[in-house]
């Protein structure tokens, strides 16, 4: 370093130093990362669930080969008329089910029939916040 200039050992240091800082900087991310990720294990996490709506002469069928406790609803709605559902089947917003299990996804969604066709919207456990679409008698979604 005796031949060094006093600004070639001032840069000299200062990449040393910009290099150690990054370094550091970037483990103190992954360790708040981590944190965050054990202080809320259930944070935007989601359990796969499967439904098929069928649309028939008595109203909506829904099946559920995945991720529910019931495997096929039956209801009629009209027009303008919403039901929620839940992975335990069909409920009420205002009495949504507190049992959780380990099998089932936790998801809550309520069903609107609108007069362009059907109008999902996600209210806990789905990564949609909404989903419209058309569905002609006997068909399947």
């Amino acid at each position: 370093m005796r031949g060094m200039s006093r600004q070639s050992l001032l840069k000299s240091t200062l990449k040393a130093l910009t290099v150690t800082m990054l370094v550091l900087l970037s483990g103190m991310v992954c360790i708040a990362q981590q944190q965050e990720t054990e202080d809320l294990p259930n944070a935007m996490v989601f359990k796969d669930f499967e439904i098929t709506i069928e649309r028939t002469q008595k109203g909506l069928k829904m099946y559920s080969p995945k991720g529910s406790a019931w495997k096929e609803l039956g209801f009629l709605l009209r027009e303008g008329h919403t039901q929620a559902v839940d992975e335990y089947g069909m409920t009420k917003l205002d009495q949504v089910s507190v049992r959780k299990s380990a099998d089932l996804a936790d998801y809550l969604f309520t069903i609107t029939m609108t007069k362009e066709g059907l109008t999902l919207a996600g209210m806990e456990g789905t990564a949609w916040t909404e989903l419209k679409f058309k569905l002609a008698e006997n068909g399947r979604k």
